[in-house]
């Protein structure tokens, strides 16, 4: 693992995420509810830095919860499961499982239109044959905007994540800087569908179910 890449990184990502598809949807949506959660399911393809440019795949799904004790503020944590296919590794299996913790912020709670912050870091190791550690580290920057039940929003987006290897295979992505947009819609108050779509740095597709009883 290279180290200093990673501290600079988190350098880069500053304050806003001490605590990122493995990520949990719903990035821009603080609510104003006390607790919060989800289902989700991942679809994700990224390049790193092997010979050939290679992409690595996953396909994941994951259970968020977190907690809002300020209207400005929402700490998460989340865990799941994910296969992933490798090519310049020969390597194709499921993973173990998934840990991750993030911390949201909004500089306007409460209003239809919000700047927030977002960030977060997911672990996961194999040990299934070849072994594999597997981190990532996020941090987004987003614009949202609340129409009636509609939550949508995008913005930028810096990310790393590193795959090591038990055969001493290092890499790590090639493309740091990408965008995100999304979506929350509110079937009831408490019960919203979202759907979160990522690219440049990766390209990610998230679904699922959100609740904020």
């Amino acid at each position: 693992m290279k180290f200093k890449r990673l501290k600079f990184l988190i350098f880069l990502i500053g304050i806003p995420s001490l605590s990122s598809a493995f990520q949990a949807g719903g990035t821009g949506t603080i609510t104003e509810n006390l607790f919060r959660g989800g289902i989700f399911l991942s679809f994700k393809w990224r390049e790193v830095d092997s010979p050939k440019g290679e992409k690595f795949t996953s396909i994941g799904t994951h259970l968020s919860l977190g907690i809002s004790p300020k209207k400005w503020f929402c700490g998460y944590v989340f865990g799941g499961f994910s296969d992933m296919k490798f090519n310049a590794e020969n390597f194709h299996s499921p993973l173990g499982p998934e840990f991750g913790a993030g911390m949201k912020f909004s500089v306007s709670p409460g209003s239809n239109v919000g700047l927030n912050l977002d960030g977060q870091f997911a672990y996961q190791h194999n040990s299934n044959g070849q072994s594999l550690n597997y981190y990532e580290l996020q941090s987004f920057l987003t614009i949202s905007y609340r129409y009636a039940n509609l939550y949508v929003y995008g913005g930028l987006s810096i990310s790393q994540s590193w795959l090591d290897f038990s055969s001493g295979g290092d890499y790590t992505a090639n493309n740091l800087f990408g965008v995100v947009v999304g979506m929350d819609y509110f079937v009831t108050p408490a019960l919203f569908m979202t759907t979160e779509m990522h690219n440049f740095d990766k390209d990610v597709i998230y679904i699922g179910v959100g609740f904020t009883p």
